[in-house]
C-alpha cells in the first residue's frame, strides 16, 4: 500500500513539475504552488501516522520482551530505555556519608555540643594523619570555620573531651526523594571526591530537612482530665433536623431555597456558574419546567403566581436552551416584578444579541454596566453591538479605554479591535495587533483564536497559502477549534485536496456531532 502512494505522489510531483517547467501564466503557476503545498500538507499527515505506528510497534517490541530495532526507524526520537536494562554502575557513597554527617550533627546539637567546633577539630585531626571515618573529601586552603555560616548556637562547653563520642543506634528511616540539585552535591553524582564546604552544606541542609520532618511527626493526644466529678450533668439538646441535600429537592424547591439567599440588591453569590450546573444536569426537568411555562403564557397571557426571582432563573435556563424568546419575555416579567439584577440585564442583551436586535441589545448592556461597572460581559457585549450597528470608531474608542484582568476578555476585546481596524481600512495596524499579541498571549485557546483571525484576514486578501498555514497552525494549537477544521475541510476540497479535507471534516463528525460544524462538514462530504 505504501509504495503505491509513493508511486502515486512521484507522478503527481513529475506532472506538476513539467507544467512549472512550460507554463508562463502566474494564476496558474500561483495555483500549482497551492498544490505543492496540499502535497507538502498530506506528506505531513502521513508521516505522523507512520509515526504513531512506528511507536506502537516500539510499545508492542517492549512488552513482549522483543529487541526494537530503532536505528533502523528514524520516523520518532530514540525511546527511553527498557526498565529492564542493566543496572547503572556502582556510584561512591557519598550520599550515605552525607545521611550519617547529618545524624551525628543532630546529636552533637541535642546534646549541647557546637559541630562547626567539632568540623573544625576534625580538620587539625585530618592534618595530622589521622583518618576521618571514611568519607573521601578535598580539602580546602580557607578555613573550615570561614565556610560554615550558620545561625548562632547556644554556647558550647570550653573543653570538649578527646575520647570520640560513642555511637548511638538510631533505627533507619526510610529516606525520601532526594531532587539531585539540592540533596545530593554535583561533585557526588560524577562520583569525583566532594569538598568540605560541598559536605557541610549538603550535611546541613539533610539534617534541617531530618529535623522538619520530626518536627512535623504527631504527636501523642494528652491524656484527657477527669472533670465528669465538676461537671454539671445537662441533659443534650436535640440535634437540629439535617437540610436536605440539593441535589434531592424539585427544581422549584431548589430556586426557592436560592431566592431566601438572595437580597433586592444583589442576587446569590455565584448564580449564573450555579445554573449552568443545572443545565448539565437537570436537563430535562428544565425542559418540563419552560414548556409548562409556555403553555401557562399561551392559555393564561400571564406569569401570575411565579416570584421575580423563580422567572429569572427560568428565562436564564430558556437563554441556554436557545429559547430566546421565551427568555426575553420572562425576564422583563421579572424586571416588573422588582428583580433587577445586572445578570438580569445581561441576559437580555445576549438574546437581543442573538435576535439581531442590537440596538436593545446594546441599552441592556448599557443598563448591566451601569448597575456593576466591574462586569466584563457586560463591557464586550457594548463593544460587540456597537460592531454590529457598524459604530466601528466608537467602539474602537470603547475598548481603548477598558481593561481586562482575564486574558480571556482581553482576547476578545483584542479580536473586536482587529474586525474594527479592519473595517476602518487600518489592516496592517490590525495584523501588528493580531501578531504580537499571539507572542505574548500564555493561553492556548487565546494563541489560536488569534491565529484563526490572521488567516481569515489572509484569506480575505486572496493570500490562500499563507491563510492555511495560519488555520493548520491554528489546529495544532488547539485542536477543538472548530471552525478553523471546518474552514480547513472547505478550502481543502474546494481545491480537490480530498484526503486532507476528510480528516479535518471527519474529525468535526466523530468527535462533535451536534455541534452546527459537525453539520455543515456533513454538507460538504
Amino acid at each position: 500500500m505504501f509504495v503505491h502512494v509513493a508511486k502515486d505522489f512521484m507522478k503527481k510531483l513529475d506532472d506538476l513539475e513539467s507544467r512549472l517547467a512550460v507554463s508562463m501564466d502566474r494564476d496558474e503557476i500561483n495555483t500549482l504552488g497551492l498544490k505543492l503545498r496540499f502535497y507538502h500538507n498530506e506528506i505531513r499527515n502521513y508521516t505522523q501516522r507512520m509515526r504513531q505506528i512506528h511507536d506502537r510497534i516500539i510499545e508492542i517490541q517492549r512488552k513482549y520482551g522483543f529487541k526494537p530495532e530503532e536505528q533502523d526507524l528514524p520516523l520518532s526520537a530514540p525511546a527511553p530505555q527498557a526498565e529492564s536494562a542493566a543496572p547503572p554502575p556502582p556510584q561512591d557513597n557519598a550520599q550515605d556519608a552525607i545521611k550519617l554527617l547529618a545524624d551525628w550533627v543532630m546529636q552533637l546539637q541535642k546534646q549541647g555540643h557546637s559541630p562547626q567546633e567539632a568540623l573544625a577539630k576534625a580538620r587539625d585531626y585530618i592534618r595530622q594523619g589521622r583518618k576521618s571515618g571514611g568519607i573521601n573529601i578535598t580539602l580546602p586552603e580557607e578555613s573550615a570555620a570561614t565556610l560554615v555560616e550558620t545561625e548562632p548556637e547556644p554556647p558550647a562547653p570550653e573543653d570538649i573531651a578527646p575520647e570520640p563520642e560513642p555511637e548511638l543506634e538510631i533505627p533507619e528511616e526510610p529516606e525520601p526523594a532526594q531532587e539531585p540539585d539540592e540533596e545530593t552535591p554535583p561533585a557526588a553524582e560524577s562520583g569525583a571526591p566532594i569538598s568540605l564546604q560541598e559536605a557541610i552544606e549538603s550535611v546541613q541542609r539533610h539534617a534541617a530537612r531530618r529535623g522538619s520532618a520530626e518536627d512535623t511527626e504527631p504527636q501523642q493526644d494528652a491524656p484527657l482530665e477527669d472533670t465528669a466529678g465538676d461537671a454539671e450533668i445537662q441533659e443534650p439538646e436535640p440535634a437540629p433536623a439535617p437540610e436536605t441535600p440539593e441535589r434531592d429537592l424539585p427544581l422549584d424547591a431548589l430556586l426557592a431555597r436560592w431566592e431566601r439567599e438572595s437580597t433586592r440588591e444583589y442576587p446569590p453569590p455565584d448564580l449564573t456558574v450555579r445554573l449552568d450546573a443545572l443545565v448539565d444536569a437537570r436537563r430535562t426537568e428544565i425542559i418540563a419546567a419552560l414548556e409548562a411555562l409556555a403553555l401557562s403564557l399561551k392559555e393564561n397571557n400571564g406569569l401570575d403566581g411565579r416570584s421575580g426571582f423563580l422567572l429569572l432563573c427560568l428565562g436564564y435556563f430558556a437563554h441556554r436552551l436557545a429559547r430566546e424568546g421565551l427568555a426575553i419575555t420572562t425576564i422583563e416579567r421579572s424586571l416588573n416584578l422588582g428583580c433587577a439584577y445586572p445578570v438580569s440585564f445581561l441576559v437580555l442583551g445576549r438574546c437581543f444579541q442573538e435576535k439581531r436586535i442590537h440596538e436593545k441589545a446594546l441599552i441592556n448592556y448599557k443598563f448591566a454596566n451601569r448597575l456593576d461597572a466591574d462586569l466584563p460581559p457586560a463591557r464586550l457585549g457594548i463593544a460587540r453591538s456597537l460592531l454590529a450597528l457598524n459604530r466601528h470608531e466608537e467602539a474602537l474608542d470603547y475598548l481603548a479605554d477598558q481593561s481586562f484582568e482575564n486574558e480571556d476578555d482581553q482576547i476578545a476585546s483584542i479580536l473586536m479591535q482587529s474586525q474594527a481596524l479592519e473595517k476602518l481600512d487600518r489592516l496592517p495596524v490590525a495584523v501588528d495587533l493580531l501578531e504580537q499579541t499571539v507572542q505574548n498571549c500564555r493561553s492556548t485557546a487565546g494563541t489560536a483564536a488569534c491565529l484563526f483571525r490572521l488567516g481569515t484576514i489572509k484569506e480575505t486578501q486572496k493570500d490562500l497559502l499563507k491563510a492555511i498555514d495560519l488555520f493548520e497552525e491554528t489546529v495544532e494549537s488547539d485542536p477543538d477549534h472548530l471552525e478553523a477544521r471546518y474552514t480547513l475541510g472547505r478550502l481543502y476540497m474546494a481545491h480537490k485536496a480530498v484526503p486532507l479535507a476528510r480528516k479535518h471534516l471527519y474529525y468535526l463528525t466523530r468527535n462533535h456531532p451536534d455541534s452546527k460544524w459537525a453539520d455543515r462538514a456533513r454538507e460538504l462530504v
